[in-house]
C-alpha cells in the first residue's frame, strides 16, 4: 500500500490543468481529487491530516494534489474556486464531485471512498 506522503502531492494549477486534460484522452486513467488550500486557512489545515489519514487507508490508485490558492489566486480564481478547503473529484477528465468550507470537512471521507472505488475498476 502506498503512504499518504506519496498519494499527496503539491502541484501547480497549470499542472492540475494537464492532468485534467490527460484525462480526456488517457486510455487507462486512475481519479484524482483536486485540494484547494491556502496556508492560512485553518479548516485547511483541520482537513489535511485527516486526507492523509485516508489515503494511506485506502488502498485504490488514486493521488490526491494539493494546490496553494494564494500562489495560484488569479487561476483559481478564473476556475471558480471561491472558498477554501475545496475538494474536487476527478474521473476521466470532468469533475464528478466538490466540497467546500465545511461540507469539505464533512464530506471529505465519502471523497476519499468514492475516489478509491472508481480506482478499482477503472
Amino acid at each position: 500500500m502506498e503512504t499518504a506522503t506519496s498519494k499527496i502531492e503539491q502541484i501547480s494549477y497549470a499542472d492540475l490543468q494537464q492532468k485534467i486534460e490527460e484525462g480526456k484522452t488517457a486510455g487507462v486513467y486512475q481519479p484524482f481529487i483536486a485540494y484547494y488550500t491556502a496556508p492560512w486557512c485553518q479548516p485547511c489545515k483541520t482537513l489535511y491530516p485527516m486526507v492523509a489519514k485516508l489515503a494511506e487507508q485506502l488502498t485504490g490508485e488514486f493521488k490526491v494534489y494539493q494546490i496553494d490558492c494564494e500562489v495560484h489566486r488569479d487561476e483559481v480564481k478564473a476556475a471558480g474556486i471561491t472558498s477554501v478547503p475545496t475538494m474536487v473529484l476527478y474521473n476521466r477528465g470532468r469533475s464528478i464531485m466538490s466540497l467546500n468550507g465545511v461540507n469539505a470537512l464533512s464530506g471529505a471521507s465519502r471523497m476519499m471512498g468514492k475516489a478509491d472505488e472508481l480506482s478499482k475498476s477503472s
